[in-house]
């Protein structure tokens, strides 16, 4: 709510009254579309409706907004024929593809995106093959508005060569856009790239700045990777419990299973060492229990 309380019921009236056609006029189409997404998300949506009911009147706004020019409406009715069933029509990526085109030539980032994304794994296009050359135009106007998603994914195919000819250079500049949006799989790439060299000067620094960012982010990955380097340089309590807390944190990661379990032997080697790091301490302060179990853990 601005200036009132929030209230979608209300917000669902004012714009139903707004989108409604009459007297020959066509309704106005922004109004139109907001009430398309408040069906979309449920929002505001009568008690005594059926879904099917619900479905059917997000399609007709967001079908009249987009005859009126609306290109976040047809980016809508492409994104409904792409995930089908769920919201109420027949799953027809061609159908999906013809209404992200309309979006996507109008200047829609979102629309761009997902036709860059349906080429490349050839979804909805005559072939049925993949056509990395319009997957490519695609991202790269995507990328160009600063959608990081469309950032990532095209500099993923400068890394590989994939569509376009190999360029290392131009892929650690589009993952570097992505990156500094905070887009976590982008950071990740940076870490490596940066650990390895990969087309930039090898700098450890850097890589362990993107690793610590893309974890930070909850990349799960980068959890795990962040937290070998630091139990790789061991020596200190600060190495090891940065170690054991970003090794802890991939072990609870629900996301991926087998990362999850693969943490926890290094986990545990870091929970270790912390114990040992802190019994050499105490023992150097001349506590003998300390000194006793250090002297037992040497002896076994």
């Amino acid at each position: 709510g601005t200036g009132v309380d929030k209230n979608y019921e209300t917000a669902v009236k004012w714009y139903g009254r707004a989108a409604k056609r009459a007297g020959g006029k066509k309704g106005d189409a922004e109004a139109q579309y907001k009430l398309g997404k408040m069906y979309l998300k449920g929002h505001g949506v009568p008690s005594n409706w059926e879904i099917s009911k619900r479905n059917s009147q997000m399609r007709l706004m967001f079908k009249r907004s987009a005859d009126q020019g609306n290109a976040r409406a047809e980016y809508n009715l492409g994104l409904i024929y792409r995930k089908g069933k769920k919201l109420g029509v027949a799953q027809n990526n061609f159908a999906a593809v013809r209404h992200y085109t309309k979006a996507a030539e109008k200047g829609n980032a979102k629309a761009q995106l997902e036709l860059g994304w349906m080429a490349y794994k050839g979804y909805g296009f005559p072939k049925k093959k993949p056509d990395l050359k319009t997957a490519v135009k695609w991202y790269t106007l995507s990328a160009k508005q600063g959608n990081p998603i469309a950032q990532f994914k095209l500099a993923k195919l400068y890394k590989d060569g994939d569509g376009v000819p190999k360029d290392p250079v131009q892929a650690v500049k589009l993952y570097t856009l992505a990156a500094e949006q905070g887009n976590a799989p982008a950071q990740f790439q940076l870490g490596q790239i940066y650990g390895n060299g990969d087309g930039v000067p090898k700098d450890l620094g850097k890589s362990a700045k993107w690793y610590a960012l893309a974890a930070e982010n909850g990349d799960a990955l980068s959890q795990f990777t962040l937290g070998n380097i630091f139990l790789k340089k061991g020596g200190s309590l600060q190495n090891i419990d940065a170690a054991i807390k970003w090794l802890a944190l991939a072990a609870e990661q629900k996301s991926n299973d087998e990362l999850a379990q693969n943490a926890k032997v290094p986990l545990e080697k870091a929970r270790n060492q912390k114990r040992i790091i802190e019994l050499e301490l105490s023992a150097k302060q001349g506590n003998p229990i300390a000194q006793f179990k250090l002297a037992k853990l040497y002896k076994d």
